[in-house]
């Protein structure tokens, strides 16, 4: 056996050699290393697995090893302090039983038998310890009556002061104590339990020879009685400090008798019973629930027995101003005259969106009906710019309710939700109270804008946030909200919540299941201009003061501002440009004197704006052999796509694909490929080409993320005409989902893919069959400028831009008949 066994030296044991030399036989036991803990005989402990070293650990959790050690006991063997070291004794010990925590932990409930002195320790392969030990050798009984009486007397004695002093030494204990008197060995070891002792000194206790262990015990007793001393007389003056202070409070009720007296002889009193006075009249006046003012007298209380300007009475002013400024009972609404006004209060304050504005009035129809808004949350989507969070207002308008918002954008803690405890230095109340308490009402509409920006995306904080908010958004639950600095149940079940997010795709799912989504189109060019008109100059004028008779521009200098100087999809840059435009006005009017002009024409743009930003696309008669142009949909509107196709040699499998393209976007480019693969016969391309050459696709805009399944069917086509050499029309824009049969699927997003080709001046749209009546929601204007292809396959879009031999192209539809479809079935208007 190899030994890895090495000396302590803090003590040496001098009944070694005398071991040795007695011929006792020596014994092979299991072994495991404990650190900062020393088990005696005779004594039953609890040893946690982590008080154990590593391979002990994992030995001894395996419950073959557990039935070996309660059958043939093992060895506990102490580390030296601060090191991974053996001490030179040990204690063999047996396994009572096995307990397992909830947290996982382990405690070993063992029974230490007798001392053993460590001759060799190896370590086994599966974890633990094999030792060789010796048994300790026994006492000399020549010096017993000589030494160890008189110490025993001793010792007597002092147990005797330190079971008076002591109240945590039992009856039962100390009997255990008293009868183990008679044998000096066995008291060393049980009263080892009952000292307080440092795991330092309690190794020596180990290895000394019972005369030094006698003396020592002696010492650490008379110690622990000297500290027992101490902390009675601790307690006795924590006791006389508790009457003390109930004195105070008695002398506080007089004084609070003898303030009123003064008070009636009218005398005036201090500040802080003033304030005192002013919090507990202003609580009185105030309607609320029994147990939120059973609270507040309690606080008051303590409020009266803090000396004034003391952390205690900051604290309990402080929560006491927060229970006083809330409102919590609901206000009493009215729903019938709300919704009369509501479609009048929408249709003033936003242009267009008139799919949204029904169904807002739908939902304001469902609370009018049923008087309750329990259930109903929505959630407006849109782009930047294009009205939700004046949607919300105009909500609060028409419900005639308060309006709070809170802008939840990088939020990353549940404390900003919940709150943090009165027990916390600055400890406030969450967003939700801090809301109400702005509003001041309790049944408000509150705002919870950028729903989709909550902060710190990572599964470890993002959940408590969501979490907070799921008990906040549950009109089953929230009536019993609880904030953890109020920390009384507050009733949220009338406040109506209205969320906003740019991309309900980065809403989690729980939160996302429990909201009415609501998406907000983009605006047309028509309804921007009608929207800077009515809404956005009214708004500038009133800002920077100018007389209403001024600052009118005409139709045409709008219409070059939006197409120009604006590419979004709301009007929030138009917004901007517009106060630019008065700003100049104003410099001019304030620097050279000159009156703010009365009509901006065309021509005065460029003066006010610069050279325009957006010059918009050349438009030639054809794209260069193997390009096309997507139709996509981001979070700011409709977008425009180039896809680019190359034909190289090669004999590589997979297609090449970049410009930071997604994987949704990534397989719809390998469908395309393989039925390109599949099809080349009816296209006419040989297959010896396709098999020893390479493609890469490359969508332009690389440093900007491209996703989604929309662009399938543009690279599709793109890939054809690539192979036939064979250019596609640059006044051609295309959408659809493609799979591997050939079929073309329906997409979202078609008003805003179609005002994107409206604003890049393309003449016609491919788009799937399945999405004809998503066209109702298109502008007319757009309807007008544009004709539009419906295409189930593949192969039929093929045949609008001229790419399939023998394939008819379907019906081309332009305004009159598409606005036929209201009244028309689909496949007769297709045929």
């Amino acid at each position: 056996m190899s030994s890895r066994y090495k000396r302590m030296r803090s003590f040496r044991l001098e009944v070694a050699t005398e071991l040795k030399n007695a011929g006792r036989k020596p014994l092979e036991l299991n072994a495991c290393a404990l650190k900062e803990k020393v088990i005696f005989p005779d004594v039953n402990v609890v040893i946690s697995s982590s008080q154990l070293d590593t391979a002990s650990q994992k030995w001894l959790g395996r419950s073959d090893n557990q039935r070996t050690v309660k059958r043939d006991g093992f060895a506990l063997i102490p580390l030296t302090a601060g090191s991974p070291h053996f001490c030179q004794v040990g204690v063999e010990s047996k396994l009572i039983k096995t307990t397992t925590l909830t947290s996982g932990e382990k405690n070993y409930h063992v029974k230490g038998i007798r001392k053993v002195i460590l001759d060799s320790v190896a370590t086994k392969a599966g974890g633990g310890y094999r030792s060789v030990v010796i048994p300790f050798p026994q006492e000399d009984k020549r010096y017993h009556a000589r030494i160890i009486l008189p110490k025993m007397a001793n010792i007597k004695e002092a147990l005797t002061k330190l079971l008076k002093a002591s109240d945590r030494i039992d009856k039962k204990t100390g009997l255990s104590l008293r009868q183990a008197l008679s044998n000096p060995d066995k008291f060393c070891n049980l009263i080892t339990q009952q000292l307080t002792m440092t795991y330092d000194e309690q190794l020596p206790l180990l290895a000394l020879p019972l005369p030094q262990r006698l003396t020592r015990i002696m010492s650490l007793m008379g110690r622990e009685i000297e500290m027992l001393k101490f902390s009675s007389n601790v307690q006795k003056e924590a006791e006389e400090r508790i009457a003390n202070s109930e004195r105070v409070h008695f002398i506080k009720e007089n004084i609070s008798l003898l303030r009123s007296e003064l008070e009636d002889l009218g005398e005036e009193t201090d500040s802080a019973s003033k304030e005192t006075a002013r919090l507990v009249a202003e609580i009185q006046a105030i309607k609320m629930p029994a147990h939120v003012r059973e609270t507040a007298h309690k606080e008051l209380e303590k409020l009266e027995l803090a000396p004034y300007g003391s952390t205690d009475y900051i604290i309990s002013h402080q929560y006491l101003t927060w229970i006083k400024d809330l409102r919590w009972v609901a206000d009493t609404v009215d729903f019938l005259p709300s919704f009369q006004r509501a479609k009048r209060v929408l249709n003033k304050n936003h242009a267009g969106l008139e799919s949204v504005k029904a169904r807002i009035l739908e939902h304001l129809a469902v609370i009018t009906h049923t008087e309750n808004i329990g259930g109903q949350i929505l959630l407006f989507v849109g782009a930047p710019g294009v009205g939700k969070t004046s949607l919300a207002k105009s909500i609060a308008d028409a419900l005639d309710r308060k309006f709070a918002k809170i802008s939840l954008g990088g939020m990353r803690e549940e404390m900003e939700i919940r709150g943090l405890r009165r027990t916390y230095t600055g400890a406030m109340p969450g967003k939700i109270i801090q809301a109400i308490k702005q509003a001041g009402s309790a049944s408000a509409v509150i705002l919870l804008d950028e729903m989709d920006k909550i902060g710190n995306k990572d599964s470890n904080n993002h959940s408590d946030v969501q979490s907070a908010l799921l008990e906040v958004l549950d009109y089953q639950h929230n009536n019993t909200y609880r904030d953890h600095y109020i920390d009384i149940p507050f009733d949220l079940s009338s406040v109506m919540f209205i969320a906003t997010a740019n991309d309900s795709n980065a809403i989690p799912a729980p939160l996302l299941n429990r909201m009415d989504v609501i998406e907000i189109p983009s605006y047309s060019k028509t309804e921007k201009l009608t929207i800077a008109k009515k809404h956005l100059l009214p708004r500038v004028r009133k800002k920077l003061c100018i007389d209403k008779g001024r600052l009118n521009p005409t139709d045409a200098a709008l219409n070059l501002v939006i197409q120009d100087y604006t590419q979004e999809a709301g009007v929030r840059e138009l917004h901007r440009n517009l106060e630019r435009i008065a700003r100049k006005t104003i410099l001019s009017h304030v620097a050279k004197n000159k009156e703010i002009a009365a009509e901006i024409v065309e021509t005065d743009i460029k003066t006010y704006l610069g050279n325009p930003i957006y010059k918009g696309e050349p438009n030639p008669s054809s794209l260069p052999a193997g390009m096309a142009i997507a139709l996509a949909y981001t979070c700011n509107g409709g977008e425009i796509m180039h896809v680019e196709t190359s034909l190289m040699p090669g004999r590589e499998k997979d297609i090449i694909l970049t410009g930071q393209l997604g994987q949704v976007m990534r397989e719809s480019a390998v469908m395309a490929k393989s039925y390109l693969f599949a099809c080349h016969q009816k296209l006419g391309i040989d297959r010896s080409r396709l098999s020893n050459s390479q493609l890469h696709v490359h969508l332009p805009d690389g440093a900007t993320p491209k996703d989604g399944p929309s662009a399938g069917l543009a690279i599709y086509l793109a890939l054809v005409s690539q192979l036939l050499n064979k250019p596609i029309s640059s006044d051609i824009a295309i959408t659809g989902e493609i799979t591997l049969r050939g079929h073309v699927l329906a997409v979202g997003g078609i008003r805003e893919k179609i005002l994107a080709a409206l604003r890049y001046r393309k003449h016609t749209v491919i788009m799937p069959s399945d999405n004809i009546s998503d066209l109702l929601d298109v502008p007319k204007e757009a309807l007008r400028s544009l004709s539009f292809y419906f295409v189930e396959d593949m192969q039929q879009a093929l045949a609008c831009v001229n790419l399939a031999k023998g394939n008819k192209a379907p019906l081309r539809l332009t305004k009159r008949k598409i606005t036929s479809l209201t009244n028309t079935n689909t496949n007769n208007v297709l045929r």
